[in-house]
């Protein structure tokens, strides 16, 4: 798996207090590549990760819950963020 085109956001808080991280393309296997996931920071600090909005919003990939820890640590790595950035993050 693989982290791709990383695009850090600075973006401010949505009206419910969610903050756009970065914005990455996600190659889970070889000639496979999910493009525009998304990085983003809950107001309680925890980090979810997305895939790309589908038409009227819908969900387009589900990932398993270590899968998607492990999307979220190598986004947040490709991000270049150290422990006290995502500490913060």
């Amino acid at each position: 798996m693989r982290i791709r085109n990383v695009r850090r956001l600075t973006m401010p808080p949505g009206r419910r207090g969610f903050t756009p991280l970065c914005r990455f393309d996600l190659e889970p296997i070889d000639g496979v590549v999910i493009m525009n996931c998304s990085l983003v920071r809950a107001p309680d600090g925890r980090i979810f990760v997305y895939g790309p909005a589908g038409n009227g919003g819908t969900t387009t990939v589900n990932l398993a819950p270590d899968v998607r820890r492990h999307v979220i640590d190598e986004a947040l790595d490709a991000m270049g963020m150290d422990s006290d950035d995502r500490a913060a993050a």
